[in-house]
């Protein structure tokens, strides 16, 4: 039985079409695992900006920005710096008989600055409250 010569085994034309389908998924695949890895890169970048400022807001929040209008502090890894852009005029809060109450309120439009040592740099605005005490704690008990 005579066999034709062309029906063994791949042909060097099935061979090479093999490996250009394959070279060319294998750069498919490639590109995209690299898109991937630089996404990702960038989404931890982001998130650690986004902790940065979460962290500067939670520090602002803390300092009397009437007594410190603007200054700056690190914290950790990050320079936290805050400048009061407005403040409206004081005025008392209410208690819910609607008599004054003890304190001195004002909205406080604070621009606040956000540093990481060797990386990113971040600004943005928040609007705090201000808080005097204009009238004393009585330390008598009531009775």
């Amino acid at each position: 039985m005579a066999t034709r010569q062309g029906q063994r085994g791949f042909g060097v034309l099935e061979a090479i079409v093999a490996t250009v389908i394959m070279a060319s998924t294998g750069v498919a695949l490639l590109m995209w695992t690299q898109q991937s890895v630089s996404d990702l890169a960038r989404l931890e970048r982001i998130q650690q900006e986004v902790a940065d400022q979460r962290l500067a807001l939670a520090h602002v929040q803390t300092i009397d920005l009437l007594e410190r209008p603007d200054g700056s502090e690190l914290v950790g890894d990050v320079n936290v710096a805050w400048r009061v852009l407005e403040a409206s005029e004081p005025q008392p809060n209410a208690t819910p008989g609607g008599v004054p109450g003890p304190w001195r309120l004002q909205r406080l439009n604070t621009e606040v600055s956000v540093d990481r040592k060797g990386g990113s740099r971040a600004a943005f605005q928040v609007t705090l409250l201000g808080r005097k005490r204009t009238i004393p704690v009585s330390m008598e008990p009531s009775l």
